[in-house]
């Protein structure tokens, strides 16, 4: 399965199992995060470690998604792994000083309490 969603206590984790994050994975990603939202759920931790590529149509997606939860009073968290190329994509657009990064699963979960 490409994207896992796990209830948590303060939030929802959605694991994305994919190695690229392609149009196709964003719209699968917002239907599941739409589904989330139409629960009252509007915080999100979203494991992006198994990422190694992701394109611009994904990007897109996260930063929408990141409007629609803070305007519902929700956040993302956004955990990579530090190897990954997929955030120098960040890097070069200053999106990674819109999200809130975490190299650690446990600190971004934790970091709602």
């Amino acid at each position: 399965m490409m994207l896992q969603t796990k209830s948590l206590e303060k939030a929802t984790l959605l694991t994305l199992n994919l190695g690229k994050a392609t149009r196709e994975q964003a719209n699968i990603f917002r239907e599941s995060l739409n589904e989330q939202l139409s629960l009252g759920m509007y915080n999100f931790v979203i494991d992006c470690r198994a990422l190694v590529w992701m394109d611009y149509s994904f990007l897109a997606e996260l930063v929408k998604s990141l409007r629609e939860c803070t305007s519902c009073g929700g956040d993302i968290r956004l955990v990579r792994s530090k190897y990954s190329p997929v955030w120098s994509l960040f890097e070069l657009n200053s999106i990674a000083k819109t999200f809130k990064l975490y190299n650690d699963l446990d600190e971004a979960i934790e970091s709602y309490n």
